[in-house]
């Protein structure tokens, strides 16, 4: 028999499903649990078919959840349930998603008939790999809704990587390589099996660039030419006349909460680091302006300690990856001939050809560094001054 994962932190409440869905016992388990650590546990070695989650929760992120359900186990249908009178969800009905939802208060028949579509879904899609969790559109739509401030680093099926930003709710900016806010989250918007990843938040107050809500955007991106979803129906307008409102929120001076993502992200703490450096990097998109116009620059990267890049502005021949390491090591090699010979600390190296120049500053040992290419007959001795200046200004970011 299939088994059903309920979870919410109110002992109350489930108590209540438990009692409201007992004639159903016949028809599917179910499991149920009050916090996120046993969650993880039971989908990482239970058969789970279904998950019911609520989504307004005081202890548990329920948006975490559903991101950890469509990026590890996307062919289990999720059920979030929201709060009565929530602007309504538009889920594209071409869109392979297992995703569905039910408002308060609970009719524990129509949650029934939820979970056992769902359970037709997963029958369904099991021998399927096309088939996906939550999507992008609706997460974003949930995030809206719920007035959250959040973080998103999204991954295309190409390997494409970009960011969302929101604050309490509002779509305050995003990233996709070169392009910047509305740009950016058009683009991102006709990704489709994307994955997405909650990250810390920035420490800085990030500059709002998006002016237009989520909904407006998933408009714009139906009826965009070219788009994937060009040719289709968009989302009907009467789904969202309850969400006209145009917000005007500044983001507040206090600190920002932070993301409960320890047993849901599989990602290091040293990888968190350098997305949030890359993202900071990136949204204020001027570390490079100054080096850009000085007369000879080719292109410039900021990577890690371990050489993987945060940030690049090259001519495409250039793989900035493998330049990245190699960087890393020389600075190593030159660092070692400095301390061999009691020079001091190495902070810039050069590599010199008859037609260009390679410079290499650190900006933090073993956590950062920028390097530049240069034609040599450019102005070698400003972009030194610079690339220090610039340096000096990214140590806050590496420390």
């Amino acid at each position: 028999m299939n088994t059903v994962l309920i979870i919410d932190d109110n002992l109350e409440f489930l108590k209540e499903l438990e009692e409201g869905l007992v004639k159903y016992n016949s028809q599917f388990d179910l499991l149920f649990v009050s916090n996120v650590k046993e969650a993880v546990q039971i989908l990482r070695t239970e058969n789970i078919a279904s998950l019911v989650t609520e989504l307004d929760m005081p202890t548990i992120d329920a948006l975490s959840i559903l991101t950890f359900m469509s990026n590890n186990f996307s062919q289990v249908p999720c059920i979030a349930i929201i709060e009565e009178g929530r602007p309504k969800i538009w889920i594209d009905p071409e869109e392979e998603c297992v995703f569905s939802y039910i408002e308060k208060p609970i009719n524990f028949d129509e949650l029934a008939n939820a979970i056992l579509k769902a359970l037709d879904e997963h029958d369904e899609c099991a021998p399927l790999t096309e088939k996906t969790g939550l999507s992008l559109v609706i997460l974003l739509q949930l995030i809206e809704n719920e007035m959250k401030t959040r973080l998103i680093e999204i991954h295309s099926s190409d390997d494409r990587i970009g960011f969302f930003y929101f604050n309490d709710g509002v779509l305050y900016n995003a990233v996709c390589g070169e392009l910047r806010g509305e740009a950016a989250a058009l683009e991102m918007l006709h990704w489709k099996r994307a994955k997405m990843l909650f990250k810390p938040l920035p420490r800085e107050k990030i500059k709002r660039q998006i002016n237009t809500e989520v909904f407006k955007l998933l408009l714009d991106v139906e009826r965009s030419p070219g788009g994937d979803a060009a040719s289709r129906e968009g989302p009907a307008t009467e789904a969202f006349d309850d969400r006209t409102e145009v917000y005007e929120i500044e983001m507040d001076e206090e600190e920002l909460e932070e993301v409960p993502q320890e047993a849901l992200t599989v990602v290091s703490e040293t990888q968190e680091d350098e997305e949030r450096r890359r993202l900071q990097m990136a949204l204020n998109d001027e570390v490079f302006e100054s080096l850009k116009k000085i007369s000879g620059f080719i292109g410039a990267e900021i990577y890690s300690g371990t050489g993987d890049v945060l940030l690049a502005k090259a001519p495409e021949e250039i793989n900035v990856d493998e330049v990245g390491g190699l960087a890393i090591e020389l600075y190593k090699s030159a660092r070692a001939i400095a301390e061999q010979m009691k020079m001091g600390l190495a902070d810039l190296v050069e590599v010199r050809t008859e037609s260009h120049y390679f410079l290499h500053t650190c900006i933090v040992p073993g956590k950062g560094a920028l390097g530049v290419l240069m034609n040599r007959d450019g102005n070698v001795g400003l972009m030194r001054h610079t690339m220090r200046g610039i340096s000096e200004s990214l140590v806050p970011d590496f420390s």
